[in-house]
């Protein structure tokens, strides 16, 4: 290979490499892929999310209860979740975290969410029931 061909080689390499970077930074959900949100909430309940980078996303209920839908980003930049058989999608910002994190949220009713980004995706329990329209 000649030195020119060498350089336009590791010139390609090395703008294929800073774009991919610059992708995964702006991307608030890449750290989730591949990886559950666990929620728990004030009132005892406790959910867990997995997102795509397909823009769908799979959730579990404490009672077994599963559902999937689609997930997007919204002018404010908040990401909002397609629930089956609910008229509003709920939104929140979420901020670029680290397999291990946790953090806290007030919820518009006054209670109060706890979340951990834990490592790997989390299977539904042995039973659990599924949602219309969800696709596990």
């Amino acid at each position: 290979m000649s030195s020119r061909a060498s350089i336009v080689l590791v010139t390609a390499l090395t703008m294929l490499c800073v774009a991919a970077l610059a992708t995964a930074s702006e991307d608030p959900m890449a750290p989730y892929y591949g990886n559950t949100l666990h929620q728990k909430r004030s009132n005892g309940t406790e959910a867990w999310y997995t997102f795509k980078p397909d823009h769908t996303y799979g959730a579990l209920n404490q009672d077994g209860t599963t559902y999937a839908g689609t997930w997007r980003i919204n002018e404010q930049g908040e990401t909002c979740i397609k629930i089956p058989n609910r008229a509003t999608d709920p939104c929140a910002k979420f901020q670029a975290r680290h397999v291990g994190d946790t953090w806290d949220r007030q919820m518009p009713n006054g209670g109060s969410e706890h979340f951990i980004l834990e490592a790997g995706l989390k299977p539904p329990p042995a039973g659990g029931k599924t949602k219309e329209g969800a696709q596990r």
